[in-house]
């Protein structure tokens, strides 16, 4: 039986989405994000259905750079979803190294969603795993993002301001 394919693939847009917007630890927990580039890669781990590999599910890494103004570092707590995904994080812990989240969200295509967050982080780097899952027919469709980041050093010409904080 071959399974409907739009709401797998608006669930894993949605989880792409959501993945790439994570840059979830500025000035977050015990230890201020340091200022200047950062490089975001966000890859495609897995994606099930009905405990089923999603066949052709995957795609290329994202890597992106980003620019961490001073005032940015100490101040932010999240990057805000693209406009077609509203969240709201319903429980967090960011302490010690550890970040732990739980949420939920609504993408236009996709849904409700439901998302769970694990890394470490240190001023320097940071590293997240993030599950979502959509209630998608026939069965419910999990996505594994990883989303890894580092400071590469000054910001320069090209990269990507940060835009859309929260604290």
């Amino acid at each position: 039986m071959r399974l409907p394919r739009r709401p797998r693939l608006s669930a894993m847009r949605a989880a792409a989405a959501l993945a790439a917007a994570a840059l979830l630890l500025a000035g977050a927990g015990d230890e201020a994000m340091r200022p200047g580039a950062w490089e975001r890669r966000t890859e495609f781990v897995s994606a099930t259905q009905d405990g089923k590999p999603v066949p052709d599910a995957g795609s290329e890494p994202d890597v992106r750079r980003r620019c961490v103004p001073p005032e940015a570092a100490n101040a932010a707590r999240l990057i805000l979803p693209p406009a077609n995904v509203d969240c709201a994080i319903v429980d967090s812990e960011i302490a010690g190294g550890v970040v732990r989240f739980r949420g939920r969200c609504t993408a236009d295509e996709a849904g409700p969603l439901t998302l769970t967050g694990n890394g470490r982080y240190d001023a320097g780097s940071y590293a997240l795993d993030i599950v979502t899952e959509s209630p998608a027919e026939p069965a419910p469709v999990i996505v594994t993002m990883r989303v890894t980041a580092r400071h590469v050093g000054e910001c320069a010409p090209g990269d990507e301001p940060l835009a859309g904080l929260t604290r």
